[in-house]
């Protein structure tokens, strides 16, 4: 019987969860939207992460990668000892990433702020408008802290 084969894009995102120190688990629904808000922080270091975002209710979401994660879920066991063949410079973007992170890998709420600003970059939205936008759809975000978190992102 031959096992489960992952995409290409499939071993990425096992290489990038290992990496983050995050499991491949989509069970719980925080963890859920950790894994997409990476990803979407990922898009913007690295241009291996080719998963489309759209803006959601709660924040940028890719249906693409949702579909990509539960796959890897599903096959867990059988991924466990995956060599997932990862390209250098995405392990590199994966590591300054979550190295830039640190603790607050684990806070979904600045996961989803930082994803939001960088996002919004991305789709050249001007840095006024993306306040204006994240305030909009998130009113729990005070200004100052949008404003602080493109700062420590560089989008300003």
């Amino acid at each position: 019987m031959m096992g489960y084969r992952p995409t290409a894009r499939q071993a990425q995102v096992v290489g990038v969860l290992r990496e983050a120190g995050l499991p491949l688990e989509m069970s719980d629904f925080d963890d859920r939207l950790k894994k997409q808000k990476l990803f979407c922080i990922m898009k913007s270091f690295s241009p291996a992460i080719d998963y489309p975002f759209n803006w959601y209710v709660y924040g940028p979401y890719s249906p693409k990668l949702a579909v990509d994660l539960f796959e890897v879920a599903e096959h867990k066991a059988e991924l466990a000892n995956l060599d997932a063949q990862v390209e250098p410079p995405l392990v590199e973007a994966t590591r300054r990433v979550v190295e830039k992170l640190g603790g607050r890998l684990a806070d979904t709420q600045y996961l989803t702020l930082t994803a939001s600003v960088l996002f919004f970059r991305r789709t050249g939205v001007s840095p006024s408008e993306t306040v204006s936008r994240i305030r909009t759809a998130k009113p729990s975000f005070t200004e100052a802290a949008i404003r602080a978190c493109m700062k420590e992102w560089e989008v300003e």
